[in-house]
């Protein structure tokens, strides 16, 4: 709770960890409608691009929990679209949507080894998967995976954060002695469930390391967590 306000302090006043600063030295630029020129003949089918929004609730929760300055990755197309998963669903649109001076942008390269067809499957398939809804089942699972301690993506500030929420509403709670005995069960129990959750994390992270070597390879930049 309290690093959870922290944090979403300074994502509103672009203070510590998402000042332009950080942002910048992983190779992020702040995407104006100026900008968008310099696209043309630069990227190429199965580019990829990660977003950093400077103004979205939603997308700072994905951050805060993951850890990760990037709310999510799309596919760039050598027509300047970009495929990706939104709340709508699966959508390919231009992408100078971005370019709207409200977001910070990470364009990565496919290795140069990847032949032009290889390319044109990638693009293929993703706009195969065009229409499909969003998978809200999934991103939920994948938070409270991730809050409990089973995803490598894991921070214990967000463990602190629910154990002070569950202490903060055990104090309301004082009257219903019933309902305090219900939240500090809640409280042990969540703590036991993050720490049997180590095991996971760390099976995780080692197929997180071996992708990333694979990113790696494919873009001869570094991959992200």
């Amino acid at each position: 709770m309290i690093f959870a306000l922290t944090d979403f302090a300074q994502y509103l006043l672009r203070n510590g960890p998402y000042s332009s600063g950080p942002v910048v030295a992983q190779g992020a630029f702040l995407a104006t409608p100026d900008k968008v020129s310099q696209l043309h003949g630069k990227i190429h089918d199965g580019d990829l691009i990660a977003c950093h929004p400077l103004n979205s609730f939603v997308s700072w929760v994905v951050m805060y929990v993951t850890g990760s300055l990037w709310s999510h990755v799309g596919i760039l197309t050598s027509e300047c679209t970009v495929l990706e998963a939104i709340t709508q669903g699966s959508v390919e649109r231009p992408v100078s949507c971005y370019f709207d001076g409200k977001h910070y942008l990470l364009i990565k390269p496919l290795n140069s080894t990847f032949t032009d067809e290889r390319r044109r499957e990638i693009v293929s398939r993703g706009r195969s998967r065009l229409g499909i809804r969003y998978g809200w089942g999934q991103a939920i699972r994948l938070g409270l995976q991730t809050i409990c301690g089973f995803h490598c993506g894991w921070q214990i500030r967000c463990s602190i954060d629910v154990v002070l929420l569950l202490a903060a509403f055990w104090l309301v709670a004082r009257p219903f002695h019933w309902l305090r005995l219900v939240l500090g069960i809640l409280a042990v129990g969540y703590v036991a469930v993050v720490f049997a959750g180590n095991r996971s994390r760390k099976k995780m992270q080692e197929r997180m390391d071996a992708a990333n070597r694979e990113v790696e390879g494919r873009t001869g930049l570094p991959g992200s967590n």
